[in-house]
């Protein structure tokens, strides 16, 4: 055998070492499509069906990926009600391949605002706060920390990251008022937590506080942005942002996500509240 057919053997090889993993991982990705309650039965269920398989490693990739793409109908015979836009893996497919470019892109101010953080504060870079997701699921949002504890302050931010006494630092108003603080959520996105557009996740600890009608926003994951964040002025109380997130979810298209994210932009460099 040539060095060259080695090689290219031990190619071979090493990729079809790879097969059986990858295959499990793309039926992980099609669970994680799910509504919480139903994926452990599902990917269980797949996963026999994977093993069960006989002949070549290709074969089970094959039946993983057509597991994937059979997602939406699957999730459409679920939860009938919930738009096919939402429902597909397509969807998901930009979401993650955004949120990584944008992740890789964007290394370079996270190291600034990293190493700017620990030279203002003597707390941790990213800090994570409890929030509503898909479903009612809960989740750790990740951010930038914009807070430093402080002792016998009367100047209390109306954001606490804990118990203690904090304040708003020199570096952590700024990201605020430029929503840099938020870039960190598209580490949410990749993780499947959160996609691009959607309604804004709330706290954990507002649940209680949610009319029956409100808990229908989490029929979809929830977005960095949303249609409430372009459109703010339409709706200021909490009532009004619900019923825009409504809205966004009766009447969507990835026409409209581009739009809504171009507005976020616009509405990030004038400052806005978003």
């Amino acid at each position: 055998m040539t060095a060259a057919a080695a090689c290219v053997n031990l190619i071979l090889t090493e990729c079809f070492d790879w097969l059986p993993w990858l295959a499990k991982r793309i039926l992980h990705a099609a669970a994680l499509h799910l509504p919480p309650k139903y994926r452990q039965r599902y990917e269980d269920e797949w996963l026999g069906e994977l093993d069960s398989i006989p002949g070549l490693r290709v074969s089970r990739l094959a039946f993983s990926l057509r597991v994937f793409f059979s997602a939406t109908a699957t999730m459409r015979a679920i939860s009938p009600e919930t738009r096919l836009y939402f429902s597909t893996p397509a969807k998901r497919l930009v979401d993650f391949s955004f949120a990584c470019l944008v992740l890789v892109l964007l290394m370079p101010m996270f190291l600034v605002i990293g190493l700017a953080i620990k030279l203002t504060s003597a707390g941790p870079i990213f800090i994570k706060e409890r929030h509503l997701g898909f479903e009612g699921e809960t989740f750790d949002v990740i951010g930038f920390s914009t807070t430093a504890s402080v002792v016998g302050s009367a100047n209390l931010t109306s954001r606490p990251s804990n118990l203690r006494p904090v304040r708003v630092t020199t570096i952590g108003r700024l990201l605020r008022k430029l929503s840099l603080d938020e870039l960190p959520q598209f580490i949410n996105v990749m993780k499947g937590d959160m996609s691009l557009v959607g309604p804004r996740p709330l706290l954990a600890k507002e649940a209680a506080y949610l009319k029956d009608w409100h808990n229908a926003r989490h029929a979809v994951r929830p977005g960095i942005t949303g249609l409430w964040q372009v459109r703010w002025d339409e709706g200021r109380s909490f009532d009004d942002m619900v019923r825009l997130d409504l809205r966004y979810m009766q009447d969507s298209s990835a026409g409209r996500d581009i739009r809504i994210m171009l507005g976020t932009v616009r509405a990030a460099l004038r400052s806005r509240p978003i």
